[in-house]
């Protein structure tokens, strides 16, 4: 190591990640069973994304809800997931991934909790939030088939061992959820994946940044962390790609997968 070149710290960076979010996130109460949540991560338009805590009684479990705002979003820009079985299906075992539900009256995600595990699933309906908005923006450009199941049918179709779905609980304690592993052995890497569905999805981006941040605290193994992105109607954003690059994730623009396939299959 260079003299005068400090050694970059895990625990520096969990502690100044877990500082920023404490002094930008606000806690208000709408009246005595409803808090609001003002977070501080953004949605495309730039608006903070607001979760609600409720009650239902002073003793009633706790629910944690967008209010309805993912749905409503989407159909704002034209995207009805309710009007095809086929989205409907996707939709409902995406959120079941993350632990989170719809109310088909109300449009509202939403979840179960309690005061001792605000904190994860707090972070898993915010996940689940940004996934959804995410995946399905690029419904407006009629998209054959879901960026997830395209990623899917690569992997399996060149013979890559992957398993669906993996949770770490990251430094801060929060749940971080990846589409993909691929278990490593011996002095070959675990190999964890993510998915970005839209390649102009900053907010998404940094959301996946973190989560990539948080975990490497946590794994017990060599890990080697990837994003596919979609690069079907646009070339990834030259932004993004840095963005992914100095959080030291390897970006794989879909088209160029091919690219990828024998050091994913390791």
């Amino acid at each position: 190591m260079k003299e005068g070149v400090s050694m970059l710290s895990a625990k520096e960076l969990s502690s100044a990640y877990i500082e920023w979010l404490t002094k930008n996130i606000e806690f208000n109460n709408l009246d005595d069973n409803i808090v609001r949540i003002d977070t501080p991560f953004y949605d495309r338009h730039n608006d903070s994304l607001i979760l609600y805590a409720l009650t239902e009684k002073d003793s009633g479990p706790l629910i944690l809800t967008d209010g309805g705002y993912t749905m409503d979003d989407l159909e704002g820009d034209g995207i009805f997931i309710n009007r095809s079985k086929r989205k409907k299906i996707v939709l409902l075992e995406t959120l079941n991934s993350y632990g989170v539900k719809l109310n088909e009256n109300t449009n509202a995600l939403y979840l179960n909790s309690s005061k001792n595990v605000f904190p994860q699933d707090k972070h898993r309906l915010l996940q689940a939030m940004l996934f959804v908005n995410d995946m399905f923006l690029t419904s407006k450009q009629n998209t054959k088939n879901f960026f997830l199941e395209d990623v899917a049918s690569y992997l399996e179709e060149s013979n890559i061992r992957a398993m669906t779905g993996a949770s770490f609980i990251g430094s801060s304690g929060m749940s971080h959820k990846f589409e993909f592993s691929i278990a490593g052995i011996k002095d070959i890497p675990d190999k964890l994946i993510k998915i970005l569905s839209s390649p102009k999805n900053d907010t998404y981006a940094k959301a996946l940044v973190t989560d990539v941040i948080q975990t490497r605290t946590a794994v017990k193994r060599p890990t080697v962390f990837y994003t596919f992105i979609n690069d079907a109607d646009n070339e990834a954003d030259e932004t993004t790609l840095n963005l992914l690059k100095q959080a030291d994730i390897v970006p794989v623009p879909f088209r160029k997968r091919n690219n990828f396939t024998e050091e994913l299959a390791k």
